[in-house]
């Protein structure tokens, strides 16, 4: 299901309201992108929702906003809009508000009853990691209120920035989180690699903003909002009854990077 907008055109709306589960899988696509002008947005309301998997040429199963003209053009995310009891990222599924334009990203709001994230994407990102630094605008804010939000295996909740643009902001409030196995709560200004190899965002880190019950960290996972460039690193704020941070390098960290990580 897309809703398409081309030559400048803004991207339509999408919404969707659900009395049983709605399942995205094998490459499919709901979403409201725009060529070379501002994305639509989308809202949905359903009682589960499950972004899984990708097609057998690798194209990610997503439920998408982004604005994916080319570097350069004019054109930003749209919003998402998410209302469910049980919402599943898996094995390569995205939920993306992202921009590789001048326009900032997209605002990502769900509000679900528990959030699982597991080597899938949710992000309001700017730019590529693997394109340019040609993209100029900010990260979009990503807005999540559940009862448990679970991200592993590499999985990441995140509004970072890969261009000259600043990192987005990341605003959770939960009654509990696990971050395992590498999972990540980002709005960093990150690196790109390119033909001549690695160049570093220019832009500053995001703010990341939680309030939870129970916070655990485990297995290599992280909240971070560091820059790899010469940017200003964000702030990161927690509020939390109780704190479990193990394992290396399992971290909460604000870091500049600039000084031994540049190209």
């Amino acid at each position: 299901m897309r809703a398409c907008g081309s030559n400048g055109g803004q991207g339509g709306t999408v919404s969707i309201t659900a009395t049983g589960p709605i399942t995205v899988s094998n490459g499919g696509f709901i979403g409201a992108t725009s060529k070379f002008g501002v994305a639509g947005n989308v809202v949905i309301d359903a009682p589960t929702i499950t972004v899984e998997g990708q097609s057998p040429t690798g194209y990610a199963s997503q439920i998408s906003t982004a604005s994916i003209g080319q570097l350069g053009v004019v054109g930003g995310g749209g919003d998402i809009t998410i209302t469910t009891g049980t919402l599943t990222v898996d094995d390569f599924g995205q939920i993306s508000a992202a921009t590789l334009g001048t326009a900032s990203g997209g605002n990502i709001d769900i509000t679900a009853t528990d959030i699982s994230v597991d080597n899938g994407v949710i992000d309001a990102n700017t730019g590529s990691a693997t394109t340019s630094l040609q993209n100029t605008g900010d990260g979009g804010q990503l807005t999540v209120q559940a009862g448990t939000v679970t991200v592993e295996n590499l999985g990441a909740i995140s509004a970072n920035s890969y261009g000259a643009g600043d990192a987005g902001t990341v605003k959770i409030s939960a009654d509990s989180i696990v971050l395992e196995t590498g999972g990540q709560i980002s709005a960093v200004a990150g690196h790109v690699t390119t033909q001549t190899g690695l160049k570093y965002s220019t832009g500053n880190a995001g703010n990341i903003d939680i309030n939870v019950g129970n916070l655990s960290i485990l297995s290599g996972a992280a909240i971070a909002d560091g820059v790899a460039g010469p940017g200003l690193p964000g702030q990161v704020s927690i509020v939390a009854d109780t704190i479990l941070v193990d394992g290396q390098p399992s971290r909460i960290a604000s870091n500049s990077f600039c000084d031994n990580m540049r190209a």
